[in-house]
C-alpha cells in the first residue's frame, strides 16, 4: 500500500472515527462518512441523505445540507446511489417519510477538498451483504409513515394540543408538529428488548441532522437503536430544556404506543459540546419520568450540567446520581481537553454522582464514534442492566466487566471514584 494511500486512510480515521476494514453493503455505505466526487473533480466528505428528482443531498459533518446534480457526480458515486438506494426504492407515500422538512434548504454545492486519494480499502466481499439486502424491510410508523430498516428515518409526528399549549406559553407558540429521526437495525424485532440512544445537539442546532454522526456507532452496537426530535420552526423561538425534553418525550410516548413494552426500554442520552449540556437535562427528566436511564454520553464536556440539571428538574435522588456517566473528550479538542473534562468530573463527585467515567481519544472537538461504541457497551455492564438484543452476525450483546478503550482512536481512559452525596441548591429554571 502506498505512503499517499494508507495517510489518506488515517486521517479519514482520525475525522469520523474506526470504520469497518470490510468490503460494505451499498446500503451500509450510504450510512457512513464518506468522500464524494464530481466529474470535475471537487471532492467533500459528507453522509448521503437522500436522492429525489435528480438531485443528490448530502450532509457534512455539521449536518449542513450540499446538493448537487446526480449527473454531476462521478461515475462511481453514481453507482454506488443506484445500487444502495435507488434499487431499493421505497414506494412514494413511503418515501415521504425520509424528510419533507428540508424544502427551506439553501441548495449548495460540493466544495473543493484536498485530495486524500483512493480511500477504499483491499477487502474481501462480506458474505452478509445479499442477506442483509434480503431483510431489509419497512413497519409501521406514526399515521401514514413507515420506518425504513438499516436507515435513518426523517418524517413529521403531531404534537399534542396539551403539549403544543404548554410550549406556547413557555416561547415557542408555533409548534404544532415534530421533526423526528429513528434509526432501526436490519433486524430489527419491536417484540425483543432493546436500548434507545436519544441524540440532542447545542442550542438553536439540529438534533435530527446531528443523529447523523452517530450511525457508525450504531452500526458497530448490537441492541441499539437511535431517535432524535426537534420542533419544525429552526431555529425555535426560545429553545430551552423544556423545549428539548417535550419533543424527546412525544417521540418516546409514540414508539411505546406503537410497540407494546417500549416505555420499559432503557434510554441513554448522548451530546457533544453544547449537545451533552442538553443531554444532561434529558437525562434528569427521564429519571423524573420514571423512565430507565440506562447512561449519559457526554462529548467535548466543559461544564458540569449534571448537577444543575439535577437541581432544575429535582428527579429521584439515588436513581439519578448512580446514573453511568461516560465524558468523552479528544486529545486536541481546544475547548474542552482532558484536564478540562477531569475538572468537570471533580464537581460531579463532589456533588454525589457516583459512577463516572474519563474516555480520551486521539481527536478534536469533534464526534468520536469509537468513544460513543465504547459507552454503549460501559452502559449495559450497569447492574441490573438487562442485555439487549443481539441482532444476528452481530455476536453476543456487550460483556460484563470494566469497559476498556478499544481500536486505533482510544487514548487511556480515567475512571473515577465515587464520593459522599452533598446537599444540591435549588437554582431558577435556566432559560
Amino acid at each position: 500500500m502506498s505512503m499517499r494511500r494508507t495517510l489518506a486512510i488515517l486521517l479519514l480515521a482520525a475525522a469520523f472515527g474506526p470504520l469497518a476494514a470490510r468490503a460494505l453493503d451499498p446500503q451500509e455505505e450510504l450510512l457512513r462518512p464518506r468522500y464524494w466526487t464530481s466529474r470535475s473533480g471537487d471532492r467533500v466528505q459528507a453522509i448521503f441523505d437522500t436522492e429525489q428528482d435528480g438531485v443528490v443531498t448530502l450532509r457534512n459533518r455539521q449536518g449542513q445540507p450540499l446538493r448537487i446534480q446526480f449527473d454531476r457526480l462521478c461515475d462511481a458515486d453514481r453507482e454506488l446511489i443506484r445500487r444502495g438506494f435507488m434499487q431499493n426504492e421505497l414506494p412514494p407515500e413511503i418515501l415521504d417519510t425520509r424528510d419533507a422538512s428540508q424544502d427551506g434548504d439553501a441548495p449548495a454545492e460540493p466544495v473543493p477538498g484536498d485530495d486524500a486519494g483512493d480511500l477504499a480499502p483491499d477487502a474481501p466481499e462480506h458474505p452478509g451483504d445479499a442477506s442483509d439486502r434480503e431483510l431489509a424491510r419497512t413497519l409501521p410508523f406514526v399515521g401514514t409513515n413507515h420506518l425504513r430498516t438499516a436507515t435513518k428515518n426523517v418524517c413529521r409526528i403531531p404534537l399534542p394540543e396539551a403539549t403544543a399549549a404548554f410550549l406556547a406559553k413557555n416561547g415557542n407558540p408555533d409548534l404544532r408538529n415534530l421533526r423526528v429521526a429513528v434509526w432501526i437495525p436490519t433486524d430489527f424485532d419491536p417484540s425483543r428488548h432493546w436500548n434507545i440512544l436519544l441524540a440532542t445537539q447545542a442550542d438553536t442546532s439540529s438534533s435530527v441532522d446531528h443523529l447523523d454522526c452517530y450511525l457508525t456507532a450504531l452500526l458497530d452496537s448490537p441492541g441499539w437503536i437511535g431517535i432524535a426530535a426537534e420542533g419544525t420552526v429552526m431555529p425555535p423561538d426560545s429553545d430551552t430544556p423544556l423545549l428539548r425534553w417535550a419533543t424527546a418525550k412525544t417521540l418516546l410516548d409514540a414508539l411505546s404506543d406503537l410497540w407494546p413494552g417500549a416505555e420499559r426500554w432503557p434510554v441513554a442520552t448522548c451530546g457533544y459540546g453544547g449537545g451533552a449540556k442538553h443531554a444532561a437535562y434529558l437525562g434528569a427528566h427521564l429519571v423524573d419520568a420514571k423512565r430507565d436511564l440506562i447512561g449519559m454520553f457526554l462529548g467535548s464536556c466543559d461544564e458540569n450540567r449534571v448537577s444543575a440539571a439535577f437541581d432544575a428538574v429535582r428527579p429521584d435522588r439515588t436513581r439519578y446520581r448512580q446514573t453511568p456517566i461516560f465524558v468523552a473528550s479528544g486529545l486536541q479538542d481546544a475547548h474542552a481537553n482532558p484536564d478540562r473534562a477531569e475538572k468537570v468530573l471533580a464537581d460531579m463527585k463532589a456533588k454525589g454522582f457516583r459512577t463516572l467515567r474519563l474516555f480520551t481519544y486521539n481527536g478534536d472537538h469533534n464526534p468520536d464514534n469509537g468513544s460513543l461504541v465504547e459507552a454503549l457497551q460501559w452502559f449495559e455492564t450497569r447492574p441490573g442492566a438487562k442485555p439487549a438484543s443481539s441482532p444476528a452476525g452481530h455476536g453476543a450483546s456487550a460483556p460484563s466487566g470494566p469497559a476498556r478503550p478499544t481500536g486505533p482512536s482510544a487514548a487511556p481512559s480515567r475512571p473515577s471514584a465515587p464520593v459522599r452525596p452533598t446537599a444540591p441548591v435549588r437554582p431558577t429554571y435556566p432559560r
